[in-house]
């Protein structure tokens, strides 16, 4: 959502029974792929608008709540 979504932030409020760190993937301005891990409590602070991010691969465990929230200029945003 490029008109809303400048930068993104996500929390991890909690997670249950865990198997394997569900990595949260980003794409950097240099084409370098990061895995990033949460822990509850624990936020991530991104360029969502400029970055692919996303996690390809399923959860393994029962339960990973996050709360999002995004951000974006009030004047002059228009990124495309």
């Amino acid at each position: 959502r490029l008109d809303t979504h400048a930068i993104s932030a996500i929390i991890n409020v909690g997670q249950e029974n865990i198997e394997v760190p569900w990595m949260l993937e980003i794409v950097d301005h240099q084409g370098i792929n990061h895995g990033v891990t949460m822990e509850p409590g624990e936020m991530i602070l991104y360029e969502s608008a400029r970055l692919v991010h996303g996690r390809p691969h399923p959860l393994k465990g029962d339960a990973y709540y996050n709360m999002f929230v995004h951000f974006r200029p009030k004047h002059g945003w228009d990124y495309r």
